[in-house]
């Protein structure tokens, strides 16, 4: 993947989430708003590190953000870590090395 390309999809990224206006704290203990956009785009960011094809990523990404919102809309309170986590485990059905990744973003692996 080219450079511009990882630029470009950054900032489609920065824009989705200044778009909701949301959180973007990874370790904040705190209530948030479930974004389906935002998860989709985090998904979509991590399939083109990986270079994952994007049509199949788009595919895992909605299908993954449904069950997590269906899932979301059960609990009163969720945090950060928890959609991650439910995600993670969503997304390995699909790609176990996504999954990995998706989990440990922002980590040094």
């Amino acid at each position: 993947m080219a450079l511009i390309e990882k630029v470009k999809t950054r900032r489609r990224y920065s824009k989705a989430v200044a778009e909701e206006k949301i959180m973007t704290s990874r370790a904040s203990k705190t209530k948030v708003k479930f974004s389906k956009k935002k998860l989709v785009a985090e998904i979509l960011f991590e399939a083109r590190v990986l270079n994952r094809h994007l049509g199949a990523a788009k595919i895992i990404a909605e299908r993954v953000a449904d069950e997590v919102e269906t899932w979301a809309s059960e609990r009163s309170f969720i945090t950060e870590d928890d959609i991650t986590q439910v995600a993670s485990k969503k997304i390995a059905k699909y790609d176990k090395d996504l999954a990995y990744i998706f989990k440990n973003r922002g980590k040094i692996i």
